[in-house]
C-alpha cells in the first residue's frame, strides 16, 4: 500500500537531522526486519536528505476489528474509549474489539484516564500475540469526549501518567515519508 506503508529509521547513535513529519527524504543505510516490520538502519544523520518540505499526510480511519496483517507497518486512525491503563501502554476499545496502544519513550507525560475518548493515529505493529498501535507523538492522542471528574473515592488505578524519553519513537516518525522512497533507492 504506497503511500501509506512505513518503514522504521534507526540509529544506534540517535544521529537524525531535523525534519518535520510528512517531509520527503532520501535515506540510504542497511535494511533488515525489526518486530516484523522492515527497518534502515544509518549510521548518522548524513545518511537522510531532505528532498521537500512535509505535505499533508492522508491517514485512513479503521476500526480496530477490520485492521488485518495487510495493515501492518501502516499508519493509521483508530477512535475509542480507554479501558486498561498498563505501564507504558494502554488498551482501546470502538465497540467492534479491542487493541493495545504502545507509548513507550514515546510521550513526555501524558495523562490519561480508563473512559476517555480518543483518537489515536500511529503505526500498526505485528506483535506475538497480534497487533498494536504505536503512536509517532503526543499529537498523534486526540480526546473525542471528556469523561466527568472521578469521584473522590476513586483508586489511582482509574489515572496514570506515562512518561517518557520522546528519542527512540523519532524512528517512527519518519516512517510515512521515508517508506516510498526508500523502496525505489535501496
Amino acid at each position: 500500500r504506497d503511500g501509506a506503508s512505513a518503514i522504521q529509521i534507526y540509529s544506534y547513535k540517535k544521529d537524525f537531522p531535523k525534519l518535520s513529519l510528512g517531509e520527503r527524504v532520501h535515506v540510504s543505510g542497511e535494511t533488515s526486519r525489526a518486530n516484523g516490520l522492515p527497518r534502515l538502519k544509518i549510521k548518522s544523520a548524513t545518511n537522510i536528505t531532505k528532498l521537500r518540505g512535509a505535505e499533508v499526510l492522508k491517514i485512513e480511519t479503521k476500526t480496530i476489528a477490520d485492521v488485518d496483517e495487510a495493515d501492518f507497518g501502516t499508519i493509521l486512525t483508530l477512535h475509542g474509549e480507554i479501558t486498561k491503563l498498563k505501564g507504558s501502554y494502554f488498551y482501546l476499545d470502538d465497540g467492534s474489539a479491542e487493541t493495545r496502544v504502545s507509548l513507550g519513550k514515546t510521550m513526555n507525560k501524558i495523562i490519561l484516564q480508563n473512559g476517555l475518548r480518543i483518537s489515536a493515529t500511529g503505526i500498526v505493529e505485528k506483535i506475538p500475540d497480534g497487533w498494536r498501535l504505536v503512536p509517532r507523538t503526543v499529537a498523534d492522542l486526540s480526546v473525542e469526549e471528556s469523561i466527568s471528574a472521578p469521584p473522590a473515592s476513586a483508586t489511582s488505578s482509574t489515572s496514570k501518567v506515562v512518561a517518557g524519553t520522546g528519542g527512540g519513537i523519532f524512528l517512527l516518525s519518519l516512517a510515512y515519508a521515508a517508506r516510498k522512497w526508500l523502496t525505489k533507492s535501496v
